[in-house]
């Protein structure tokens, strides 16, 4: 009767180990979620540290800018409005002149009132830092390839910070299917009744498999994520879908603002690039300023 226990005792272990396994799983799964609040009370947090900041309000925001830490190479403005439009002119020497516009139709540039092809992704949307209420947040998030549905941690620099619409660092759910051999008790065995000398000889059957956990979704092949502290919900990143990176600093006062003291856009195949912000108040430009004929203006206008 040997070989038959052994061949109904394989289950039993094996469901032992599926429980272990199950339960490691289930703890993981509420550990991570007892930590991370429900997405949109993230999206509504970071609504009011802007209207706290007084960012919810269209901006001019003055800049110098350099290439990594080297020499400031250009000076210039930034536009933008809580509505999700964003306008940058930059000033380099010998006269050049260009223009950034981000609008709902995306991103374009002109070069002393020339097109620009391919422009870099100098301007991104930083009226994120801007949304006064969660709803026009989470609006701002999805329309610029991140879901505000999803939320995870991660750590930025000597912080801790909430990250939305990153799939990767989202834990999984509580509920995980699987499937678990029966169980087999040992002292059931002998009630099989007599096995057949040619079963007797049979080798034992491998044991049960351990669960089988359904594998997630497949991961979008480009996705965007916005970082802020898990305390001040103040900005720290901010990646969009075609792989650009925002990293923003400490944020101070400017006047009756708080804003980020500089921020560095990290470009793919590009050195980075760092705005310093030498000055943040109220803009007094419209929504029709903000339009091709204003990018495509001549130099000297």
């Amino acid at each position: 009767m040997s070989a038959p226990r052994a061949r109904l005792r394989a289950p039993r272990r094996a469901f032992r180990g599926a429980s272990v396994l199950l339960a490691a799983t289930f703890l993981f799964s509420a550990a991570a979620a007892a930590r991370i609040p429900e997405a949109d009370r993230v999206v509504d947090a970071i609504a009011r540290a802007n209207r706290a900041a007084n960012r919810n309000q269209p901006l001019r925001v003055d800049l110098l800018v350099r290439i990594a830490e080297g020499p400031v190479i250009a000076q210039g403005e930034l536009e933008t409005r809580p509505s999700g439009v964003a306008r940058l002119e930059l000033r380099g020497a010998a006269g050049l002149r260009e223009r950034h516009l981000l609008d709902s139709k995306g991103r374009s540039a002109a070069r002393n009132g020339e097109p620009v092809d391919d422009p870099r992704a100098f301007l991104l949307p930083i009226f994120l830092l801007q949304a006064g209420s969660g709803e026009a947040l989470q609006g701002l998030l999805a329309h610029f390839g991140i879901d505000p549905g999803l939320l995870g941690l991660g750590l930025c620099g000597d912080a801790n910070c909430y990250v939305l619409g990153d799939p990767v660092r989202t834990p999984p759910p509580f509920v995980v299917p699987w499937v678990l051999p029966p169980a087999i008790e040992e002292e059931d065995s002998d009630a099989a009744g007599d096995v057949p000398p040619e079963a007797a000889a049979e080798p034992a059957s491998p044991a049960a498999p351990l669960p089988v956990v359904e594998a997630p979704e497949a991961l979008p092949a480009a996705f965007g994520s916005f970082w802020v502290e898990t305390q001040r919900f103040e900005p720290r990143r901010l990646r969009s879908p075609a792989g650009t990176r925002v990293v923003f600093g400490a944020t101070v006062a400017f006047g009756s603002q708080r804003f980020p003291a500089w921020f560095e856009i990290q470009e793919p195949g590009q050195g980075p690039v760092r705005f310093e912000v030498q000055g943040v108040q109220p803009s007094r430009l419209s929504p029709a300023d903000f339009s091709q004929a204003w990018l495509r203006e001549p130099s000297g206008d």
